[in-house]
């Protein structure tokens, strides 16, 4: 059986103005750079051509309002793809106005006060408070704390600050495919099926898929979405044979340590 993702991630940048705790930016080898118009708008065009695909979103492994274009790629995916949801991540501090291509965008806040939140985020707390309270329009906006170990003790903090605003907290830590120390508020799964195999893609900033967004240095090629189509790459040899793993609870090379993938449990899957 043929298969199509729903939800696909856009990197436009891997550079990244913040140095989170539970992020591999500090650690990340693999070359930084920024995703051309060209390729970005390769993209959205196979993209638009796919019912399949309901949520398109623009980020990666950096903070995508780095990029000088990001204005003019939220706009070009919405007229090119009205009836997807277009959306990013971000640590919001450099975000003025959101582009009236975007339909919502998710700030990570991983900590309630200044101690907790520059021992997370690596940003200044005063500073990015101001900055995202000033950020308009205010309902396109949610407030994230990924809680863990180490900023726990400030969720209520989280909560009196942003007050008010529409915010949501997870506890879904995860460790990169077992490259970073895990630090979840619970033990990780032991098992389960990632849907990222089954219904995520991830593409990077030169245009390169690999076989999840937990893949930071890009070491599972799969295809790149300028020569091949993403039904080919979808389909591909290495992505099928995941599938198959996981169904029969196998968890093996970049799936063998990682915890993201086992909180993503598959649902309604034949």
């Amino acid at each position: 059986m043929l298969r199509l993702p729903k939800i696909v991630n856009i990197e436009l940048t891997n550079f990244c103005n913040a140095n989170c705790k539970m992020c591999t930016y500090s650690i990340m080898k693999r070359r930084k750079g920024f995703m051309s118009s060209n390729v970005f708008k390769t993209v959205i065009d196979k993209l638009a051509e796919l019912d399949s695909i309901e949520h398109i979103q623009l980020h990666g492994h950096g903070e995508s309002f780095l990029h000088k274009d990001i204005n003019e790629f939220a706009n070009y995916a919405k007229s090119k793809c009205p009836n997807k949801i277009i959306s990013l991540f971000t640590n919001g501090v450099l975000v003025e106005k959101i582009p009236d291509g975007f339909d919502h965008i998710v700030i990570s806040f991983n900590g309630g006060n200044k101690k907790t939140y520059e021992k997370m985020m690596g940003l200044n707390f005063e500073n990015a408070v101001e900055k995202i309270k000033n950020i308009t329009p205010k309902n396109k906006v949610t407030l994230q704390m990924l809680l863990c170990k180490s900023n726990v003790d400030s969720k209520e903090d989280f909560e009196k600050l942003w007050y008010g605003w529409k915010f949501g907290m997870h506890d879904g830590y995860y460790n990169w495919a077992g490259n970073l120390p895990y630090d979840g508020v619970h033990p990780p799964p032991l098992s389960g099926i990632c849907s990222r195999l089954f219904i995520h893609m991830s593409i990077h900033w030169n245009g390169i898929v690999n076989l999840c967004t937990q893949d930071y240095e890009q070491t599972t090629f799969v295809g790149s979405i300028i020569t091949n189509s993403i039904t080919d790459i979808y389909n591909s040899p290495l992505f099928v044979r995941k599938r198959k793993e996981q169904k029969a609870g196998i968890w093996s090379d970049i799936c063998k340590d990682c915890s993201y993938c086992k909180w993503e449990h598959l649902e309604n899957d034949d």
